[in-house]
């Protein structure tokens, strides 16, 4: 009977628990949530959630149609707006957080599922993009899931969860096409560690070959555009510093906080306590690897696959000259990260440095959230096109400088209205669709819009300006193309008189002010 209250006692605790680190996990996942706004790539998946659905399989977003497609569902019923764009990614962040605890538990024990789930909870990296109407939480989720269901398929041996875990691979596949890297380690190490009969074996290895082609074949067919996607990113090449930069945001986010970019520099004690929480991580890291294969190292090898075998295919690709090695491209690996820390510090003998080693991560949380949460200014695209909306004239011109950056800004100032549906990702002179075709510069019914190329501009100003226009020059200076603009500005400078000049911030947005000369 003690025994049996003990079991029962042990089992309440763990709910307690759990509870407890899944309410913090929603807690930090929606505290300031509307609060930034969108910035250059969530305002892409906006103008998907508005536009026709074969919209989403056209240019590089082919490769990744599910997100969208399920943003268009729920902006349908819920609207557009920082809240509710957003809600989806924390939900998905939230529940993350619930199974990698049972994958912890089924892989290890529930000690290392308990402490895998806290630190993806508090983990400033993964609650900044569970903040984000982008597909990268979603992405974490249906990896964990998919792992989830394929440990659980290879243990119990049973042909209905090999299905039910081919469906969320495809799943995550179909969110980000490197969830492959994954699915490829999966299916090569499954006719090793697999132990079913063979009339099973023979059904499990055909339901293997179909979706293995079907997705090379796939990728192959459409790999022009997973090569554009990669090139849009325009990422730097792989170096020493990238490869730390991986580890050091996963374990404690690095020293910025931005959403696309280097808006914000954290100050030099919180830089300084990242780079010794990135050491702190790897050192339990590596001793989580060496506990894992004490005892389990199956479930360790796996772990270490599931995050080197892409990690390591992404770097050679990189010296290859595909540059497509990024923490946010990592991020589907971070709960495998985060599992053999988890087991580092399970294994730790003495309850002292386990609670050390936690209020160490807890600090670290602490002080790298609460610079994400409160950065020195929010001002950003929502309140840049308020502020040109309230002063510009119906006469007046607006340039986009660099030409992207006309995505967030039309859709704050059209007020998130189906108008924003025609707006490009002013790419390859993708900015408005007028009558089937692109214009490079538009008329919006009260102003002239222009955003490409530095001759384009020029002409465009000399067509369209006149002694009454002014010129509101819109700069993202954290983007590239910046070049262009300095040629520009002396351009400017020769020919218009400066006016006043505006800044928001967050996202390094300047608008530039100009009269034409009499």
């Amino acid at each position: 009977m003690g025994k049996e209250f003990s079991k029962g006692e042990r089992s309440l605790k763990t709910f307690l628990l759990i509870s407890l680190i899944l309410f913090l996990a929603l807690f930090l996942r929606l505290h300031t949530l509307s609060q930034k706004s969108f910035w250059y790539d969530e305002a892409c998946s906006l103008q998907f959630a508005v536009n026709q659905i074969s919209a989403i399989f056209s240019d590089h977003y082919l490769t990744r149609p599910l997100y969208f497609i399920f943003l268009q569902i729920w902006t349908s019923i819920s609207g557009i707006g920082e809240f509710v764009s957003r809600l989806p990614s924390v939900i998905f962040g939230f529940l993350s957080v619930l199974f990698i605890y049972y994958l912890g538990k089924e892989l290890f024990e529930k000690k290392t599922g308990i402490i895998a789930a806290f630190l993806l909870a508090v983990s400033y990296y993964h609650i900044a993009w569970s903040q984000q109407a982008r597909n990268y939480s979603l992405l974490v989720f249906l990896c964990i899931i998919s792992s989830l269901t394929y440990i659980l398929a290879v243990k119990r041996g049973r042909l209905f969860g090999f299905c039910v875990y081919f469906i969320f691979a495809i799943l995550a596949v179909l969110t980000s096409p490197i969830a492959i890297l994954l699915f490829l380690f999966q299916i090569a190490i499954l006719f090793k560690i697999i132990h079913i009969g063979k009339k099973s074996w023979s059904i499990a290895s055909f339901l293997v070959t179909i979706p293995v082609f079907a997705l090379i074949f796939l990728l192959y067919r459409f790999r022009n555009y997973v090569f554009e996607d990669l090139h849009a990113a325009g990422l730097p090449g792989v170096n020493i510093s990238r490869i730390w930069e991986l580890f050091n945001v996963f374990s404690s986010g690095g020293g910025y906080v931005a959403q696309g970019a280097t808006a914000h520099q954290a100050g030099s004690s919180v830089v300084f306590l990242s780079i010794i929480i990135g050491i702190l991580f790897l050192v339990f890291y590596i001793y989580g690897v060496f506990a894992g294969f004490w005892n389990k190292r199956k479930s360790t090898a796996y772990c270490l696959g599931w995050f080197w075998v892409p990690f390591l295919v992404l770097i050679l690709l990189g010296l290859f000259g595909f540059n497509c090695f990024s923490p946010k491209y990592m991020i589907f690996a971070l709960p495998a990260y985060y599992l053999i820390i988890a087991r580092g510090i399970a294994f730790l003998s003495s309850k002292v440095i386990l609670l050390i080693a936690l209020m160490g991560i807890i600090l670290s949380s602490y002080f790298h959230l609460s610079f994400y949460y409160n950065p020195p200014d929010y001002s950003s695209w929502r309140e840049a096109a308020a502020y040109v909306e309230k002063y510009i004239r119906g006469s007046d011109r607006i340039i986009i400088i660099p030409s992207p950056q006309i995505t967030p800004f039309w859709l704050y100032y059209k007020h998130f209205s189906g108008d924003f549906s025609s707006i490009g990702n002013g790419i390859n002179g993708k900015v408005r669709l007028v009558n089937g075709t692109w214009r490079k510069e538009f008329y919006d019914g009260r102003n002239l819009v222009t955003g490409i190329g530095l001759d384009g501009v020029k002409a465009f100003i000399r067509e369209n300006a006149d002694k009454k226009s002014d010129l509101w020059v819109i700069v993202s200076r954290y983007w590239p193309g910046l070049g262009n603009y300095r040629m520009f500005a002396e351009y400017l400078q020769s020919n218009y008189i400066f006016v006043e000049k505006k800044e928001f911030s967050f996202d390094g947005i300047e608008i530039l002010r100009y009269k034409t000369a009499q």
